[in-house]
């Protein structure tokens, strides 16, 4: 079986990338070129950083991104956690607490947490209960 490959350029064609890029973005990669040119022309790496208004960390982690991802890595980072903390209380407390609810619907959380404490035995502390009726609410219980 013989096999046909095409020239090197044809598949660097298929890479070309259409999508829109923010204006943070475009700035940034305008900021960096703006950077070099700068620095051919003569200027210190101080001077041409407070030109273009970055720091100098900065600067090094965009050309850093710029480098690996092209003008996509210059967009704005997520700041959103890696790992986010799970609640940590027990389906036995929020069943006890649904069943109260339930049961006397006027109740707030701070008199649900002592009748937790007085009847159940079960110590709870009042913005937990709050954040069980929160989730609670969200499931429609």
């Amino acid at each position: 079986m013989q096999q046909k490959i095409l020239h090197k350029n044809i598949y660097c064609l298929s890479k070309i990338d259409d999508t829109e890029y923010s204006q943070v973005a475009l700035e940034r990669k305008k900021k960096l070129e703006l950077f070099d040119s700068l620095m051919h022309e003569g200027c210190t790496e101080q001077l041409a950083l407070e030109a273009i208004g970055f720091s100098r960390s900065k600067y090094y982690r965009l050309k850093q991104r710029y480098h690996s991802y092209r003008i996509t890595g210059l967009e704005n980072q997520s700041r959103r956690p890696n790992v986010i903390r799970k609640p940590e209380w027990s389906s036995d407390v929020e069943e006890k607490i649904c069943a109260l609810r339930n049961k006397f619907r006027f109740w707030g959380k701070e008199k649900i947490a002592i009748i937790l404490e007085r009847e159940y035995k079960m110590k709870v502390s009042i913005s937990t209960v709050g954040r069980i009726l929160s989730a609670l609410v969200k499931k429609r219980k």
